[in-house]
C-alpha cells in the first residue's frame, strides 16, 4: 500500500522565493524552494519561521529568469533547524500561466 498522501507530484527544484514577514509588514524573508507542486511548496529560509503566520504574500522566481511572480499562500507547517527553518506553504493564488511554466520546467528536469 502506498503511504504517499500527496495529491500532486512534488518536484525537487531550487527556486528563489521572497516572503513578506507578517500580515502588514514590508520586510521580506529570502528563501529557496526545496520542492514545488501544483498545490504548494516547501521553502527553506534563514532564521526562524515563527514570523510566518497563516496567509503570506510572496514572490517566486521564474526558472532561468530574473522575473518573480507574485503568489499568496497559507503556511501549513514550520520546522526549525539550527540556523534555518522549513515552511510548508499551500498555494492559494498564483498566476496560472506562470505556475504552468514552472511545472513544465520541473517536469523537463525529470
Amino acid at each position: 500500500m502506498n503511504s504517499e498522501r500527496r495529491k500532486y507530484t512534488r518536484f525537487n527544484v531550487p527556486l528563489s522565493v521572497k516572503i513578506k514577514k507578517g500580515k502588514y509588514g514590508t520586510d521580506m524573508i529570502s528563501g529557496t524552494t526545496v520542492n514545488f507542486s501544483r498545490s504548494g511548496m516547501c521553502v527553506t529560509i534563514e532564521g526562524t519561521a515563527a514570523e510566518l503566520k497563516d496567509a503570506v504574500e510572496m514572490k517566486v522566481q521564474v526558472p532561468g529568469k530574473d522575473t518573480f511572480i507574485p503568489a499568496v499562500g497559507d503556511v501549513v507547517w514550520t520546522e526549525s533547524r539550527d540556523d534555518t527553518s522549513l515552511a510548508g506553504i499551500r498555494l492559494v493564488a498564483m498566476n496560472q500561466e506562470a505556475k504552468f511554466y514552472i511545472l513544465s520546467y520541473c517536469n523537463d528536469l525529470e
